[in-house]
């Protein structure tokens, strides 16, 4: 059986200052999520089922930016069978 997980960056943003969401969102949206809002919204509430290397890398890399560390980042949750 193939194991499926979802990773939330969700704990990350809300360690962000209203100033630094803003600007973290922009750049998540321009960098990561191909400018659609709607889509990093829905990625901030839902997670990330078994997200690609580079994308996790890419997410990483933009909140080190404002001094998220990669432990502080991602919460990840594995998904039932159905999941």
């Amino acid at each position: 059986m193939v194991r499926n997980f979802n990773y939330f960056f969700s704990d990350g943003y809300n360690r962000l200052t209203i100033g630094d969401a803003k600007r973290c969102r922009a750049d998540l949206t321009t960098e990561v999520f191909n400018g659609s809002g709607s889509y990093f919204s829905t990625l901030l509430s839902r997670g990330i089922r078994n997200i690609s290397k580079p994308r996790y890398d890419a997410i990483t890399a933009i909140f080190a930016r404002y001094g998220i560390d990669e432990s502080q980042v991602w919460r990840v949750a594995e998904l039932d069978e159905e999941g």
